[in-house]
């Protein structure tokens, strides 16, 4: 591979060592400067990292098919269901059960029509043996013409957040002193049950 001697700044959070690995990384004023890249173009990058990015991210058109999706949608889906999930196929999943078709039908439907929101849902994860957590986010896609043309989605796994939160509320609630969050307008958003 072909590396050309470029000074780049890169954020840490989006490319580590693994991601060049023959590059020379220097620290400095919090971010790391990298002196030399693999030469690659940028589809070639955009590729490598919705390819490599732990997110499910996948793509649906007017007709609701699947018309792009990253390796981790695609082998999170096999995993689950057994079957391969196929490019310009129905991007609707059979044996998820009961509801699921109209279900995610419905939330395409609302980003088609040009609202960009996102959903939190748990499901059972047969090879953990134990429920996950995954915040989806849903945004139209527009054209030239400014028409929608599909959808994006990406779902980030939240399981580790949620699970934390929900351990710190029982530590809270067992607790016998009195705890409470209250949100900028003053309300109360959580009180402990010492209260």
């Amino acid at each position: 591979m072909r590396f050309e001697s470029l000074y780049l700044l890169i954020s840490f959070a989006c490319w580590g060592r693994d991601a060049a690995p023959k590059s020379q990384t220097v620290i400095k004023k919090g971010r790391y400067l990298t002196k030399s890249i693999p030469a690659m173009n940028h589809t070639q990058l955009t590729h490598l990292l919705l390819d490599q990015s732990k997110d499910f991210i996948w793509m649906i058109n007017l007709d609701f098919q699947l018309v792009y999706a990253n390796k981790s949608y695609l082998s999170s889906v096999k995993m689950l269901t057994g079957k391969e999930h196929k490019l310009y196929e129905s991007a609707f999943v059979e044996g998820f059960g009961t509801g699921y078709i109209e279900k995610w039908k419905a939330y395409y439907n609302r980003a088609l029509k040009g609202e960009y929101f996102g959903i939190e849902e748990h499901f059972f994860h047969p090879a953990l043996n134990e429920i996950q957590y995954g915040q989806t986010t849903f945004e139209p896609l527009r054209g030239d013409n400014n028409k929608i043309f599909a959808v994006v989605c990406q779902s980030k796994d939240i399981t580790r957040i949620v699970k934390q939160s929900s351990e710190a509320n029982q530590m809270m609630d067992a607790s016998l002193d009195i705890f409470c969050t209250i949100n900028e307008q003053g309300n109360f958003v959580y009180v402990g049950a010492a209260l």
